[in-house]
Protein backbone atom coordinates (compact mmCIF):
# COMPACT_ATOMS: atom_id res chain seq x y z
CA UNK A 1 0.00 0.00 0.00
CA UNK A 2 1.65 2.73 -1.26
CA UNK A 3 -0.16 5.43 1.52
CA UNK A 4 1.46 4.00 4.43
CA UNK A 5 4.19 5.44 5.93
CA UNK A 6 7.23 3.45 5.35
CA UNK A 7 8.43 2.69 9.12
CA UNK A 8 4.86 1.13 9.52
CA UNK A 9 5.43 -1.48 6.80
CA UNK A 10 8.65 -2.16 7.77
CA UNK A 11 7.95 -2.56 11.14
CA UNK A 12 5.04 -5.06 10.39
CA UNK A 13 7.58 -6.81 8.21
CA UNK A 14 9.78 -7.22 11.27
CA UNK A 15 7.40 -8.71 13.43
CA UNK A 16 6.50 -11.07 11.07
CA UNK A 17 9.49 -12.13 10.66
CA UNK A 18 10.95 -12.87 13.95
CA UNK A 19 9.18 -14.48 16.82
CA UNK A 20 10.70 -15.26 20.83
CA UNK A 21 13.64 -12.73 21.84
CA UNK A 22 12.04 -10.68 19.41
CA UNK A 23 14.04 -7.64 20.44
CA UNK A 24 17.43 -9.31 20.92
CA UNK A 25 17.23 -9.99 17.78
CA UNK A 26 16.63 -6.64 16.20
CA UNK A 27 19.36 -5.00 18.32
CA UNK A 28 23.15 -6.16 18.58
CA UNK A 29 24.19 -5.13 22.30
CA UNK A 30 27.82 -4.56 21.28
CA UNK A 31 26.85 -2.43 18.64
CA UNK A 32 23.47 -0.95 19.84
CA UNK A 33 21.84 -0.25 23.43
CA UNK A 34 18.32 -0.44 24.65
CA UNK A 35 17.72 2.81 26.82
CA UNK A 36 13.33 3.03 26.17
CA UNK A 37 11.38 0.32 25.27
CA UNK A 38 7.83 2.08 24.12
CA UNK A 39 5.33 -0.62 25.41
CA UNK A 40 1.78 -0.71 24.25
CA UNK A 41 0.14 -2.38 26.37
CA UNK A 42 -3.77 -2.12 25.41
CA UNK A 43 -5.04 -0.75 22.16
CA UNK A 44 -8.62 0.19 23.59
CA UNK A 45 -9.03 3.81 24.33
CA UNK A 46 -12.51 5.61 26.01
CA UNK A 47 -11.33 8.62 23.31
CA UNK A 48 -11.60 8.41 19.87
CA UNK A 49 -9.02 11.20 19.10
CA UNK A 50 -8.57 12.20 15.22
CA UNK A 51 -4.73 11.37 15.08
CA UNK A 52 -4.89 8.18 16.36
CA UNK A 53 -2.64 5.37 15.07
CA UNK A 54 -4.19 2.43 17.54
CA UNK A 55 -7.28 1.35 16.27
CA UNK A 56 -5.02 -0.36 13.13
CA UNK A 57 -3.74 -2.80 16.18
CA UNK A 58 -6.65 -3.87 17.30
CA UNK A 59 -6.51 -7.08 17.13
CA UNK A 60 -2.44 -7.59 18.23
CA UNK A 61 -3.18 -7.17 21.75
CA UNK A 62 0.11 -8.75 24.05
CA UNK A 63 -0.43 -11.12 26.61
CA UNK A 64 0.62 -10.33 30.37
CA UNK A 65 3.35 -13.05 29.70
CA UNK A 66 4.21 -11.69 26.65
CA UNK A 67 4.67 -7.93 27.91
CA UNK A 68 6.55 -9.42 31.30
CA UNK A 69 9.23 -10.83 28.63
CA UNK A 70 9.61 -7.83 26.93
CA UNK A 71 10.20 -5.94 29.89
CA UNK A 72 12.70 -9.25 31.02
CA UNK A 73 14.45 -8.72 27.97
CA UNK A 74 14.79 -5.15 27.26
CA UNK A 75 16.57 -5.04 31.32
CA UNK A 76 18.93 -7.52 29.62
CA UNK A 77 20.03 -5.05 26.44
CA UNK A 78 20.38 -2.48 28.99
CA UNK A 79 17.29 -0.47 29.20
CA UNK A 80 16.59 1.94 32.16
CA UNK A 81 13.14 3.02 31.26
CA UNK A 82 9.74 1.40 30.15
CA UNK A 83 7.70 3.90 28.26
CA UNK A 84 3.89 2.46 28.81
CA UNK A 85 1.53 3.17 25.90
CA UNK A 86 -1.59 2.30 24.87
CA UNK A 87 -4.57 3.32 23.73
CA UNK A 88 -5.34 4.20 27.34
CA UNK A 89 -3.22 2.00 29.31
CA UNK A 90 -5.75 2.61 32.87
CA UNK A 91 -7.94 0.27 30.37
CA UNK A 92 -5.44 -2.62 30.77
CA UNK A 93 -6.49 -5.01 33.85
CA UNK A 94 -2.86 -5.97 34.70
CA UNK A 95 -1.32 -2.53 34.94
CA UNK A 96 -0.80 -2.83 38.30
CA UNK A 97 1.44 -6.05 37.92
CA UNK A 98 2.91 -4.69 34.70
CA UNK A 99 4.04 -1.51 36.89
CA UNK A 100 5.27 -3.83 39.59
CA UNK A 101 7.17 -5.92 37.87
CA UNK A 102 9.09 -2.60 35.51
CA UNK A 103 9.14 -1.27 39.20
CA UNK A 104 10.93 -4.60 40.81
CA UNK A 105 13.37 -4.26 37.52
CA UNK A 106 14.51 -1.18 38.83
CA UNK A 107 13.64 0.94 35.37
CA UNK A 108 11.96 4.52 35.20
CA UNK A 109 8.37 4.05 34.16
CA UNK A 110 6.69 6.88 32.06
CA UNK A 111 3.40 5.92 32.02
CA UNK A 112 1.51 7.48 28.56
CA UNK A 113 -2.54 8.25 29.72
CA UNK A 114 -5.15 10.93 28.65
CA UNK A 115 -5.67 11.42 31.85
CA UNK A 116 -9.71 10.98 32.45
CA UNK A 117 -9.56 7.47 34.23
CA UNK A 118 -7.43 8.73 36.86
CA UNK A 119 -8.73 7.67 40.47
CA UNK A 120 -7.79 8.05 43.82
CA UNK A 121 -7.23 4.57 44.19
CA UNK A 122 -4.66 5.26 41.19
CA UNK A 123 -3.05 8.17 42.71
CA UNK A 124 -2.62 5.71 45.87
CA UNK A 125 -1.02 3.43 44.02
CA UNK A 126 1.34 5.41 41.75
CA UNK A 127 2.48 6.86 45.42
CA UNK A 128 4.29 3.73 45.96
CA UNK A 129 6.19 3.01 43.07
CA UNK A 130 9.57 4.37 43.35
CA UNK A 131 10.62 6.26 39.65
CA UNK A 132 7.32 7.04 37.86
CA UNK A 133 6.11 9.91 36.16
CA UNK A 134 2.49 10.30 33.82
CA UNK A 135 2.62 12.11 30.58
CA UNK A 136 -1.01 13.28 30.54
CA UNK A 137 -2.64 14.64 27.14
CA UNK A 138 -3.37 18.22 27.38
CA UNK A 139 -4.83 21.08 25.56
CA UNK A 140 -6.39 24.44 27.68
CA UNK A 141 -9.38 24.75 24.97
CA UNK A 142 -12.58 22.65 25.60
CA UNK A 143 -13.83 23.51 22.26
CA UNK A 144 -10.45 22.13 20.88
CA UNK A 145 -9.86 18.98 23.65
CA UNK A 146 -13.47 18.19 22.58
CA UNK A 147 -13.01 17.97 18.89
CA UNK A 148 -9.39 16.29 19.02
CA UNK A 149 -10.66 13.75 21.23
CA UNK A 150 -13.53 13.06 19.84
CA UNK A 151 -15.18 13.00 23.80
CA UNK A 152 -17.05 14.44 26.08
CA UNK A 153 -14.83 14.78 28.83
CA UNK A 154 -14.86 17.92 30.82
CA UNK A 155 -10.75 19.42 30.52
CA UNK A 156 -11.44 20.74 33.73
CA UNK A 157 -11.85 16.64 35.02
CA UNK A 158 -8.05 16.40 33.33
CA UNK A 159 -6.61 19.61 35.14
CA UNK A 160 -8.26 18.16 37.65
CA UNK A 161 -6.45 14.56 38.39
CA UNK A 162 -3.38 16.93 37.39
CA UNK A 163 -3.41 18.86 40.48
CA UNK A 164 -4.59 15.73 42.71
CA UNK A 165 -1.15 13.88 41.34
CA UNK A 166 1.25 16.76 41.50
CA UNK A 167 -0.37 17.31 45.75
CA UNK A 168 0.84 13.49 45.77
CA UNK A 169 4.09 14.44 44.88
CA UNK A 170 3.90 12.35 41.36
CA UNK A 171 5.25 13.83 38.77
CA UNK A 172 3.51 14.62 35.62
CA UNK A 173 4.56 15.82 32.06
CA UNK A 174 1.87 17.14 29.66
CA UNK A 175 2.17 16.24 26.03
CA UNK A 176 -0.44 17.96 23.34
CA UNK A 177 -0.72 16.85 19.83
CA UNK A 178 -0.11 19.63 17.49
CA UNK A 179 -3.01 20.40 14.83
CA UNK A 180 -4.32 23.20 13.38
CA UNK A 181 -6.88 23.17 15.66
CA UNK A 182 -4.80 24.42 18.57
CA UNK A 183 -1.37 25.95 17.01
CA UNK A 184 -2.87 29.45 17.99
CA UNK A 185 -2.98 28.00 21.84
CA UNK A 186 0.31 27.10 22.01
CA UNK A 187 1.46 29.48 24.33
CA UNK A 188 -1.60 29.25 26.35
CA UNK A 189 -1.30 25.25 26.90
CA UNK A 190 2.26 25.96 28.05
CA UNK A 191 1.57 28.20 30.20
CA UNK A 192 -1.40 26.47 31.99
CA UNK A 193 0.61 23.52 32.53
CA UNK A 194 3.36 25.14 34.82
CA UNK A 195 0.15 26.80 36.42
CA UNK A 196 -0.68 23.41 37.33
CA UNK A 197 2.46 21.86 38.38
CA UNK A 198 2.79 20.31 35.24
CA UNK A 199 6.30 20.30 33.08
CA UNK A 200 5.07 20.98 29.12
Amino acid sequence: DMNRPFRLTLAEHLLKQFSGNLLSKLIKPSILSLKTLGLHITTECNYNCIYCYAERYRDNKLSLEKILSLINEAKTLGAESINILGGEPLLNEDLDKIIYHINNKRMRIMLFTNGSLITDSHIKFFRKINKIILIIKYDCEQTVYSKHTRSDYPLTHIEDNIIKLIKNKIPVVTFTVVTKHNLKFINDILSRSVTLGAYP
